[in-house]
Formats: C-alpha cells, sequence, structure tokens
C-alpha cells in the first residue's frame, strides 16, 4: 500500500512532467468539477431560485 506521502511525491512528480498546458486542462476540470458539485448544493437546499440566482450563490462560495 502506498502511503500518502509516497502518494503525494509521486503525484508531484508526475505533474511536474506534464506541460503547461496539460496541467492547466487538469486545472480548468477541477474547476468544472467543483463549480458543479456546489451547484447542485446550492439547487437541493434552494429548490425554488432562479437560475441566475444559483449562479451568484455559487460565485458567493469561490470568493471565500
Amino acid at each position: 500500500m502506498i502511503s500518502a506521502r509516497d502518494s503525494g511525491r509521486i503525484q508531484s512528480e508526475i505533474i511536474k512532467k506534464m506541460s503547461g498546458r496539460e496541467r492547466l486542462a487538469i486545472a480548468f476540470g477541477l474547476n468544472d468539477f467543483a463549480r458543479k458539485i456546489i451547484r447542485a448544493d446550492i439547487r437541493k437546499s434552494n429548490l425554488s431560485i432562479s437560475d441566475e440566482e444559483v449562479d451568484k450563490l455559487v460565485a458567493e462560495r469561490f470568493r471565500r
């Protein structure tokens, strides 16, 4: 089994070998994934609000 420390080191080595474009694509993908999770959480808690209001609340969460 790989330890958390080794896992982090291996991940860092892999990322360092990637091009800037590849790293940026991963960053954008993670950002999109986080926004989708936040949007779903907001929607679940506020069923009757508009898409515009959901967008505002998502933006507020990212500013924190």
